[in-house]
């Protein structure tokens, strides 16, 4: 009959377990990018690997409500507030961006309109959501209860402030692959935003129809480069 690891041994290989995950595999992809000397680094599959990883392991545990992969209960009061913060933050964003780099504002939209438009769409199915599985659903159930991180309250494990700057850290540090200061600045303020939707509404499509907003306003006014070239 298999023992169960000792609350302290699973503490460590929990934390373990995130420095391989959270930690060593962005090192990789950083270090793979400069040993192909600029050539891509296939970071859709990369991505898609890790959320199918995390994807598997959520379905195979038994005290994971798979409701909240797609529950939108809660978007009726969570929808005017998300709204006015996009609008405010977004436009505190485009003045940042004109007055740092005019040259960028707009340039995907203008350069090349269609694909611009494809993004728009397919940013949301390809990008978001996996990161969203990854570093809200996964993270905070894998994470942000007793064993690792106990943090009261809320909405699901990992309640609080505490642990949403921890998974904003976390989200913002795998942006750091990227080697600019826009992915990381960006993403440790977004990803505080969608951590603390996601505590709110303990649903990881709300959280996804956040992320979208402010990811294609992001490709919109032009700061999308920052985002895809290693």
């Amino acid at each position: 009959m298999p023992v169960s690891p000792t609350p302290s041994r699973r503490r460590l290989l929990l934390a373990l377990e995130y420095c391989c995950l959270f930690v060593a595999v962005p090192v990789g992809v950083r270090a793979l990018a400069v040993a192909m000397h600029g050539r891509r680094v296939p970071l859709f599959p990369i991505l898609w690997l890790a959320a199918g990883v995390c994807f598997w392991l959520l379905r195979r545990d038994a005290t994971f409500d798979r409701r909240r992969f797609k529950s939108l209960a809660d978007l009726r009061r969570e929808l005017t507030p998300m709204l006015l913060r996009f609008a405010v933050l977004a436009g505190l964003l485009g003045v940042v961006v004109w007055r740092l780099e005019p040259g960028v504002l707009f340039s995907f939209a203008r350069a090349r309109p269609g694909l611009f438009a494809m993004v728009l769409v397919l940013y949301p199915l390809l990008s978001v959501w996996p990161q969203t599985l990854i570093y809200r659903s996964f993270l905070f159930h894998r994470y942000g209860g007793p064993d690792l991180l106990a943090a009261p309250g809320g909405r699901p494990g990992g309640g609080g402030w505490a642990f949403a700057c921890f998974a904003a850290v976390t989200f913002s540090y795998m942006h750091l692959i990227f080697w600019n200061l826009w992915a990381p600045g960006l993403t440790l303020l977004g990803g505080l935003l969608f951590a603390r939707t996601y505590q709110r509404t303990g649903s990881a499509l709300i959280s996804a129809i956040e992320h979208s907003l402010y990811g294609d306003f992001v490709f919109t006014i032009g700061l999308g480069s920052y985002f895809y070239h290693l």
